[in-house]
């Protein structure tokens, strides 16, 4: 599958839309499961056969005692990683990334969620990084 075309129209895919087809534990379900396919693909560890046991035995591992605000932060740092990985000048310190950002922090959430949907969709694949 070639990297994505981004438009409304392309993006649209009815079978992945909760309510509906399927739940919100469903959708969540499909995007582990598709980060496993991706990560077996590039010679990663192959979780497709133990999704409910090695995978999430490893998961609670590397989340062991980890509340909802430390993922969410340590998913922030792990964007923050790829982007170097990318070749991207990334700011060295916290206060220099805020002032990057100041013109992002009053805007509503649907409009920051857009901006994710759009920029994970121009990201595409673009080098693999096998973990």
């Amino acid at each position: 599958m070639a990297n994505p075309t981004c438009s409304a129209t392309s993006l649209a895919t009815v079978c992945y839309i909760s309510p509906g087809a399927i739940s919100p534990q469903q959708q969540k379900a499909l995007m582990i499961y598709a980060k496993a396919l991706e990560l077996a693909a590039l010679g990663g560890t192959n979780y497709l056969s133990s999704l409910t046991t090695t995978l999430l035995s490893d998961a609670a591992t590397l989340a062991c005692g980890m509340g909802e605000e430390n993922r969410r932060a340590s998913k922030i740092h792990l964007a923050f990683v790829a982007a170097a990985a990318a070749g991207a000048s990334v700011p060295a310190t916290m206060n220099l990334k805020q002032a990057q950002i100041n013109c992002l922090v009053e805007v509503d959430q649907k409009a920051l969620d857009e901006a994710d949907l759009l920029l994970t969709c121009k990201l595409g694949v673009h080098k693999s990084y096998p973990q």
